[in-house]
């Protein structure tokens, strides 16, 4: 995956999840991350000739997205939790983040 392939990945996901969460109260966005664990956080689909890794990889890009949108519609104090272990699960995808020295996502 090439870094601007990981650019429009994350991008396409940071807008759909601030999207989603937006519209959501605090009550709302609970039930979804409680209904939401296997399908969207703690799962990835492998296509048949993908290799597994950057799928995983793919994984973690959307699940650090998802994290800094919820971090930019909350503040780092009301969702700390939740997205101190979505960059959790992120990172042991494989999902590096960007460069030093770079403009975070």
């Amino acid at each position: 995956m090439t870094d601007a392939d990981e650019r429009q990945l994350y991008d396409h996901a940071f807008a759909s999840y601030r999207d989603l969460f937006g519209s959501m109260d605090g009550p709302a966005r609970a039930l979804w991350f409680f209904t939401m664990d296997e399908a969207e956080i703690l799962s990835f689909p492998v296509s048949a000739g993908q290799d597994h890794a950057e799928a995983g990889i793919r994984h973690g890009v959307k699940l650090a997205a998802m994290a800094d949108a919820l971090e930019a519609l909350l503040g780092s104090q009301e969702s700390a939790h939740e997205v101190n272990d979505l960059r959790r699960i992120a990172a042991q995808h494989g999902y590096r983040g960007k460069a030093e020295g770079t403009e975070p996502c």
